[in-house]
């Protein structure tokens, strides 16, 4: 990703790919944080994009690290790449679903919630929602962002 930081199609499938295989084992997550993959995926949301489905994957690749203890350092980075995302990318329903997903496991986590409620988390959820009323995914991934972390 980093070889070819400005190939939409090499950020998208690097996104999606360390999404995956992050989110298969815990373990992986966070050699890929240490790794500062966090900053390649910020970068990747950050880009100039011509489809919806690089920031989607983008966004999802920050979920899938956000929780690894190498990534808690970067969750304050990690919430304000999603938020202005939130704004650029306010009518594609997809990435709202997957920034609310996102924002939900900042807000969720008791080591990141504070990070995560003092970058607004919960009103670019809360946002997202109300711009996708009518779309199911959107609303459920909001409702689960909003719920109470367990105890």
């Amino acid at each position: 990703m980093s070889a070819f930081p400005a190939d939409l199609r090499v950020q998208e499938y690097g996104c999606k790919t360390f999404a995956k295989i992050c989110i298969m084992d815990a373990s992986v997550a966070e050699a890929v944080a240490a790794a500062g993959a966090m900053r390649l995926f910020i970068k990747a949301l950050n880009l100039d994009f011509t489809n919806d489905s690089t920031p989607v994957a983008a966004v999802d690749a920050i979920g899938a690290v956000a929780l690894a203890p190498a990534a808690l350092p970067q969750a304050y980075p990690g919430i304000d790449a999603v938020m202005r995302a939130v704004q650029r990318h306010e009518k594609n329903s997809e990435f709202a679903a997957a920034a609310c997903t996102t924002l939900g496991i900042y807000l969720r986590c008791a080591a990141t919630r504070h990070r995560a409620r003092s970058g607004y988390a919960d009103f670019g959820v809360k946002a997202a929602a109300a711009a996708h009323s009518s779309d199911a995914k959107v609303k459920k991934a909001a409702e689960d962002a909003l719920q109470d972390p367990q105890a």
